[in-house]
């Protein structure tokens, strides 16, 4: 019997990742055993995981973007951006750009926010590991960066602003309510605001994966919704991040 439960233990070792409280397996892309931090029904018995899993699924464990992933992910809010400019502008001088004159600035607007991300990733005054922070930055500082970005690059084909997202409160570590909250920066093509000519920027922590995201934001089914950002405080930790040359 020993013997049986020394090899089951090797095994565990061999196949499996420990993070502090809990076994994931890659193999499989789950957890072994159940996250209680902010889980529905559930109580916050420590607060060292990262990942949220009220409403996502994170299925390789922990995920955040790393520099060159956030840089890739920026970039792919090209095509999005392109898209957008085709249903927004016209060739009738009827908005502000042209099509192909909204297509050429959008690709310096990307630019401009990869700069950004690569000049403050890593600069922030959070640590990563157990926190909501990306790069050392929460999200409202994020949305801090990359709306200082364009602001210096004075777009004349796009509008864009700060957004903002709400979920219902919960209780948090502290035994407190809180109220959680994502940052996020709104662009829109030929300085038409409506969903169907907008693509949003954020740092990549509401999915893990993507830091560009096309209409309305957040999806429609998610525990978030957009609300207005006026008498919202969103400068902390705006100390740290350096602004655009």
């Amino acid at each position: 019997m020993k013997i049986k439960a020394g090899i089951f233990a090797l095994l565990l070792l061999v196949v499996n990742h420990a993070h502090a409280m809990r076994w994931y397996s890659p193999n499989t892309g789950h957890w072994l055993s159940r996250d209680p931090i902010e889980e529905k029904g559930g109580v916050c018995l420590y607060g060292m995981v990262d990942n949220d899993p009220v409403n996502f699924v994170d299925a390789i464990g922990l995920k955040k973007l790393t520099k060159t992933e956030g840089e890739a992910a920026i970039r792919r809010g090209l095509s999005l951006l392109e898209t957008a400019c085709d249903a927004g502008c016209k060739d009738d001088g009827k908005t502000c750009c042209t099509p192909d004159q909204c297509k050429t600035e959008s690709k310096a607007l990307i630019d401009a926010l990869v700069a950004a991300w690569n000049r403050n990733y890593g600069r922030g005054m959070y640590s990563d590991n157990g926190g909501d922070s990306v790069g050392g930055f929460m999200c409202w500082d994020w949305a801090n960066v990359f709306e200082d970005a364009l602001a210096k690059l004075k777009p004349k084909c796009v509008s864009f602003s700060a957004g903002v997202a709400e979920a219902p409160a919960e209780k948090g570590a502290d035994g407190k309510m809180h109220v959680p909250v994502h940052w996020y920066l709104k662009v829109y093509a030929c300085k038409r605001e409506k969903n169907a000519f907008r693509v949003n920027f954020d740092d990549g922590f509401f999915d893990g994966t993507d830091t560009s995201h096309p209409g309305k934001f957040p999806p429609k089914g998610n525990r978030y919704k957009e609300t207005s950002p006026d008498g919202m405080d969103r400068h902390l930790g705006s100390l740290w991040w350096e602004r655009a040359p």
